[in-house]
């Protein structure tokens, strides 16, 4: 689990680091063609929209791979990867 400030520790970055080897073929950026990934920092998650405005309620939390080149973002969930329970993260 991520520390207090979502930041991701060292061990947490080397199970996604062999999560990754084993499941991302992603290759190439779809948007600048370069393959620059790097791992945030941070494990973030989505604010909801309701159709009439955003709110709090069950999160989905993501790790963000960056393209280092144009900065385009791809999200992958952190309970898929196991770094966050999925019991951790509902807010119902």
């Amino acid at each position: 689990m991520p520390d207090s400030n979502g930041v991701l520790t060292l061990e947490e970055r080397q199970k996604i680091d062999e999560w990754i080897k084993v499941n991302w073929h992603m290759g190439n950026c779809p948007i600048c063609k370069k393959q620059k990934w790097a791992l945030a920092d941070h494990v973030v998650t989505p604010i909801l929209f309701t159709g009439v405005g955003f709110t709090q309620g069950a999160g989905y939390p993501q790790m963000m791979m960056i393209c280092q080149v144009c900065g385009n973002t791809l999200y992958i969930n952190a309970v898929n990867v196991g770094i966050v329970q999925g019991d951790q993260y509902a807010n119902s």
